[in-house]
């Protein structure tokens, strides 16, 4: 499947709001993400996830998931093999990976987002895993995507974070100051945590929960977007913007 197909395979479906958001969202920061269209993509993760790494400039090999899922440990081990582990609680991964299921099947596929380019990793020796992968009359419905956390040591560090809802804002909250409060959003509840000087999505309803693994914020700018519960946290300041969208 091309690179179109890729696309139209994922943004007619019921997914398109969070993830044509997410793929903006990263450009603007350096971010980088792979998506991989397969219902086995423990079989393909590990050497997909060697070269975007290398392509994004990533080191660590800390993982987290963003929800629970049949797949998830079945990745979880085919990773170990390469060194991945799962980052404790409470600390930064190196990749957070994430699934969903397509409103429709459509022929396996990967690709590679870097700075909000699709960099296409068919040019270097994936060729013949793409082949092997999208065979004819192939069919797949889940959805797996991997970010990479964006770089941040040029950002200017936030005093405080804002929080809208439906485009309202509420009152600010400091982050020299730990607190938990929980807001009600469209169709459901967000629960904001803020410690050691840090803001985090800790809990949603929202169905991706894609916000909920998007690591803490704390540089001027970043952003954390819940799309389905129409949620922003940024937090203020001047800076460029980094936005994770669940």
């Amino acid at each position: 499947m091309d690179r179109r197909l890729f696309f139209k395979s994922v943004f007619t479906s019921s997914l398109a709001l969070p993830l044509a958001a997410a793929l903006e969202a990263h450009a603007p920061a350096g971010g980088s993400a792979l998506y991989v269209i397969s219902d086995a993509p423990q079989d393909f993760l590990p050497v997909l996830l060697e070269s975007a790494g290398r392509a994004s400039g990533a080191e660590g090999r800390r993982l987290a998931f963003a929800q629970s899922h049949p797949l998830a440990e079945a990745v979880r081990r085919s990773l170990a093999g390469q060194g991945w582990t799962v980052a404790p609680h409470g600390n930064a991964p190196d990749i957070r990976i994430s699934f969903a299921v397509l409103d429709r099947a459509c022929p396996p596929s990967f690709t590679f987002i870097r700075n909000g380019r699709v960099v296409d990793l068919r040019e270097t020796h994936l060729r013949e895993l793409w082949t092997e992968m999208s065979g004819p009359g192939l069919r797949s419905s889940v959805l797996t995507s991997a970010v990479f956390p964006s770089p941040r040591s040029d950002r200017a560090s936030g005093s405080r974070v804002s929080v809208l809802i439906n485009g309202q804002r509420k009152e600010p909250l400091r982050l020299d100051r730990d607190i938990v409060r929980t807001y009600e959003s469209a169709g459901g509840f967000v629960t904001v945590r803020v410690s050691d000087g840090r803001a985090r999505v800790e809990d949603s309803s929202c169905r991706q929960r894609i916000c909920v693994c998007s690591g803490a914020v704390s540089a001027a700018g970043e952003r954390v977007v819940c799309a389905p519960g129409r949620f922003v946290l940024e937090v203020e300041g001047r800076g460029r913007v980094d936005t994770a969208i669940g």
